[in-house]
């Protein structure tokens, strides 16, 4: 059975302070191209997030939501590539981070179940969905 990892190895932003004129502060960010990695899949249209990293300054401007967007399309191009179809996409995350929880959620993931000391001893982790 193949297994389709599919990593966000960088997000690379850049944030910029320009001139405070009038008590204006401008930002500007640049998004880099994302660099979407797909290994192998499951044929039973199975794909996972494994990890999303934010700058702590990037967050709530719909930057998440844009790298969850751009791998739901990545992986729905491969698997049409393959005569597969994506059925479902699954991450883990500690049970302690509450801010990832409500991000998944808020772009469409639902809490599935939790894993008892699945990583570490006394570490749970939560495993959020989204069907397809």
């Amino acid at each position: 059975m193949k297994i389709v990892v599919i990593c966000i190895i960088f997000l690379l932003l850049i944030f910029t302070s320009a001139c405070n004129k009038k008590d204006q502060n401008i930002s500007i960010i640049e998004e880099k191209e994302l660099d979407l990695q797909m290994i192998d899949a499951y044929e039973a249209g199975l794909f996972e997030l494994d990890r999303i990293c934010i700058l702590s300054d990037a967050t709530g401007k719909g930057v998440g939501r844009k790298l969850v967007d751009k791998l739901i399309d990545n992986a729905s191009k491969w698997y049409d590539n393959e005569s597969e179809k994506i059925r479902k996409l699954y991450l883990l995350t500690h049970e302690d981070n509450k801010n990832a929880h409500s991000f998944y959620e808020k772009v469409g993931f639902s809490h599935e179940t939790t894993l008892k000391d699945h990583y570490y001893k006394d570490q749970d982790e939560r495993v959020y969905v989204m069907f397809f």
